[in-house]
């Protein structure tokens, strides 16, 4: 934690939150493989009997349907992780390309998605076994060499651009990337316009998250929508799972009695 508080502390100064961001994955990359099935998000479920996976599952669905992924389409990952989404998409036969900003999660990811027999493009160890819709690149989703532009169809960031303190250059890196007509969607932590930075109780809550996570500020839909904008990208549809599903975002986290005593748990706070 000394590490990671320290370079919390230098994000929070120069306003660069890229190396705790790093640091804070090739630390978790290994847990959320582990216990977390390879997504490290929350989704909320639109039913009781639900359990976090199956609830993660229909929500990359439902993007992947948003997103007409199908076989002859290119799709970015934006912030992918260890390609845990990229292995619920595999079959719609889309070719998928994740970025990730953590080095490690490269490796761990072609791992684990071999592990879990999911396609890797162009990787000549899986091409004899006729594997080829999924690569994991190390890359900063605000530069994007590895991305030739106007060469994919469509992109989603799921839980990556709450770690961006501003939002300019990765969505000017998302209309390069994409071809005219391309869709982006996203699915993140922001703050709503209930938020009250007056209320301690609310900073307390939001800044507690931000700590945790190595990220800067949350930013506000609004704030999204007209960074998107700005590059020339409109907004088809917003919604909100929370209200739509009538359960909280973190239903499957906050339901389970194990996880809570987890997190509260004296390990873990000392940590």
């Amino acid at each position: 934690m000394k590490e990671h508080d320290r370079l919390y502390e230098e994000a929070k100064e120069s306003g660069n939150h890229c190396e705790v961001t790093a640091h804070y994955y090739s630390v978790m990359s290994n847990v959320i493989d582990t216990y977390f099935g390879g997504n490290f998000h929350f989704a909320s479920p639109d039913s009781d009997d639900i359990y976090l996976e199956e609830a993660l599952l229909r929500l990359h669905r439902k993007i992947g349907g948003k997103l007409e992924l199908q076989e002859g389409v290119k799709c970015l990952d934006l912030g992918c992780g260890i390609g845990g989404v990229m292995r619920d998409l595999a079959p719609t036969k889309a070719t998928l390309t994740g970025v990730t900003i953590a080095p490690n999660e490269e490796e761990i990811g072609f791992s684990f998605v071999y592990s879990k027999k999911i396609r890797i493009l162009g990787n000549a160890e899986f091409s004899k076994m006729g594997i080829s819709n999924c690569r994991i690149h190390a890359a900063d989703i605000c530069d994007m060499k590895c991305i030739v532009s106007n060469s994919q169809d469509a992109a989603y960031a799921i839980y990556s651009l709450k770690y961006l303190p501003k939002l300019d250059a990765v969505f000017k890196e998302v209309s390069r990337a994409l071809k005219p007509g391309g869709k982006l969607a996203i699915y993140d932590l922001i703050k709503t316009p209930s938020y009250n930075e007056e209320n301690l109780e609310h900073r307390k809550i939001v800044e507690g998250l931000e700590y945790a996570c190595g990220m800067p500020s949350l930013h506000t839909a609004e704030e999204m929508q007209n960074a998107a904008e700005a590059v020339g990208l409109e907004l088809i549809e917003t919604v909100d799972f929370d209200e739509k599903n009538g359960r909280a975002y973190h239903y499957c986290f906050s339901q389970s009695a194990l996880f809570m005593w987890l997190i509260t748990s004296p390990f873990i706070c000392n940590f």
